[in-house]
């Protein structure tokens, strides 16, 4: 008898040692899914932190072109002369109907260059749609062979021919510390715009300056994103009321 009472208490013993083992694997296992899935929700809120964040971008890459129209000439105008200096003779066809120009304007952000010892204004260079004509006979308003500026049609023909003959060798002229940046050139989604930046031409004349440029379309509908149309082509008077 007394052998069988400890036989059954080793058997039992054995039976409560296997199953607190199993007991103890079991909750290792579960505390383990629940590390798993911790890590899990700890990587999708990071995920979702990166996806949400706010980055700040400087834009000392970023040069902003566009196109505006400016009247060729204004009905009153104000002159400081010298004493033997001649008042300016205009003319225009009607004073209500004054002829538009169109022009393309380059700007980049205002920077301290230590190189240059000073501050850069971000200025590239601004330049008119038009056409020169000779004019073969005299009127009352001018003589022969007076040279006339006449707007040119912006195509995308006049627009390349603008970022070649312009724009480019306007970067290619700056500085070398500006000249060499691997530049960002922002423009807006005009049909001419496009047609040139799927076109060879560009990239041809880039690539033979050695420059480092490539052209980004902002988002549609959204002149804002633009320096140009967001404060430069905006009278001061405005500026002066918004500010």
């Amino acid at each position: 008898e007394k052998d069988h009472f400890e036989n059954e208490n080793e058997e039992d013993g054995e039976d409560d040692d296997e199953s607190e083992k199993d007991h103890f694997e079991n909750e290792n296992e579960e505390d383990g899914e629940d590390d798993d899935e911790e890590d899990d929700d700890v990587e999708e809120d990071e995920d979702d932190d990166e996806e949400n964040a706010v980055f700040f971008k400087d834009m000392l890459d970023r040069i902003h072109i566009d196109e505006k129209w400016f009247y060729a000439k204004k009905v009153k105008n104000k002159f400081y002369l010298a004493d033997e200096e001649e008042l300016p003779f205009m003319t225009t066809r009607h004073k209500a109907h004054i002829e538009k120009i169109m022009f393309l304007c380059a700007v980049a952000r205002p920077r301290n260059v230590p190189e240059l010892n000073g501050m850069w204004d971000g200025k590239i260079g601004i330049w008119a749609f038009s056409n020169h004509k000779v004019a073969k006979r005299k009127s009352k308003y001018r003589p022969a062979g007076t040279v006339e500026i006449f707007p040119a049609p912006v195509t995308a023909k006049e627009y390349e021919r603008m970022l070649t003959n312009r724009l480019l060798p306007a970067i290619n002229n700056l500085p070398p510390v500006l000249r060499n940046r691997a530049w960002r050139i922002q423009e807006d989604n005009a049909t001419p715009h496009k047609k040139v930046r799927r076109g060879n031409v560009v990239r041809t004349e880039i690539q033979r300056l050695g420059l480092n440029i490539r052209f980004y379309a902002q988002p549609p509908r959204s002149p804002d994103f633009n320096i140009n149309d967001l404060a430069f082509f905006r009278p001061p008077g405005i500026l002066r009321q918004a500010a």
